[in-house]
């Protein structure tokens, strides 16, 4: 059984130290330079199509909205976590105007069931 163990530590070991190596670039070419009696050819322009679509800008940023930060009632409800946690959210909301943080604290007894149900339902 030792045996079995210490193979299996051993190749868990071999594994992590060749995933740590740093990969193997490959031999950057030669530059080739180009004889300067000769003048680089010009490319012809080339239009666009006018049937192409203009592209559409950017998205704009979302204007607002609720953020809930779930958290143990043991750091968020006692001092000095408590201060941490709403400077943090006031600073946040200044930083971010339209958007409110709610920050919900819940007890160790039950987060298990209830983050995978939460985390289920999306």
């Amino acid at each position: 059984m030792k045996k079995i163990i210490m193979i299996a530590l051993v190749a868990i070991l071999c594994v992590v130290a060749f995933a740590c190596t740093p990969a193997q670039e490959a031999p950057a070419e030669p530059a080739s330079e180009a004889p300067a009696s000769e003048a680089p050819a010009e490319e012809p322009a080339t239009e666009a199509p006018a049937s192409e679509e203009p592209v559409p800008a950017e998205e704009a940023p979302a204007e607002g909205g609720t953020i809930v930060f779930y958290g143990f009632s043991d750091w968020m409800d006692t001092e000095p976590y408590k201060a941490s946690y709403e400077a943090a959210k006031a600073q946040f909301e200044s930083e971010n105007p339209g958007f409110t943080v709610e920050l919900q604290s819940d007890p160790w007894g039950d987060w298990e069931q209830k983050y995978k149900t939460m985390f289920a339902a999306g």
